[in-house]
């Protein structure tokens, strides 16, 4: 199995998927042949992400299907500035430049007004609302009570994305994951722990 091999100053051994390439972060200290045995141990998980990986790598071209709201739309030829309309989207010249455009002012309509619904029903005050291209996580919450979205959340159900709201506003009571921040969630939203399990298990496009 083909890798790329990054020495660094860490403890353990680390393996990361990014862009279809898998990445080896190792201590200095640590052997190739300590490397290859992880590896080895590791080849299944490997593969599976691999195959993820794969699923979610965009071809941008006429008739792929993309991401909105939890439905999957093709894309046909049309506008000159990619757009969403009657269940397709429409551009003249696909791309992923495009598509991140449309994603990021989407979301910025999207989830500003959907986070000022669910914090007037809690009684939450929030400072400004920032969409980001953000890949690891899907939103977070700032000390000056600011609150930070990745455009892809957009791409995941509305009820979904209505967690992680609920999420990131209960951060603007507590800054951490502690049992009390959870407690919070919970009384907002008594099924968080199901919705939270579908967002892990739900694949969004690699875009």
């Amino acid at each position: 199995m083909q890798f790329r091999l990054k020495r660094e100053r860490r403890k353990s051994l680390k393996i990361e998927i990014q862009d279809e390439e898998v990445i080896v972060k190792a201590p200095y200290w640590i052997s190739k042949r300590g490397v290859d045995l992880f590896i080895k141990a590791h080849r299944s998980w490997i593969e599976k992400e691999l195959q993820k990986a794969s699923l979610r790598k965009k071809r941008f071209c006429f008739e792929e299907k993309f991401l909105l709201l939890g439905g999957r739309y093709p894309l046909r030829k049309g506008n000159k500035e990619l757009c969403f309309q009657n269940g397709s989207f429409w551009v003249e010249e696909p791309s992923q430049e495009a598509f991140q455009t449309f994603y990021k002012n989407f979301a910025m309509g999207y989830l500003r007004l959907r986070t000022k619904v669910i914090a007037a029903k809690y009684n939450c005050l929030y400072n400004d609302i920032k969409i980001t291209g953000a890949k690891k996580r899907w939103g977070s919450c700032t000390s000056k009570r600011n609150i930070n979205f990745s455009y892809r959340v957009v791409m995941l159900p509305p009820d979904l994305i209505d967690y992680i709201i609920v999420h990131e506003l209960s951060h603007l009571t507590y800054m951490n994951h502690s049992k009390a921040f959870w407690s919070l969630v919970h009384s907002r939203m008594p099924d968080y722990k199901e919705r939270h399990r579908r967002i892990a298990a739900f694949l969004v496009d690699d875009i």
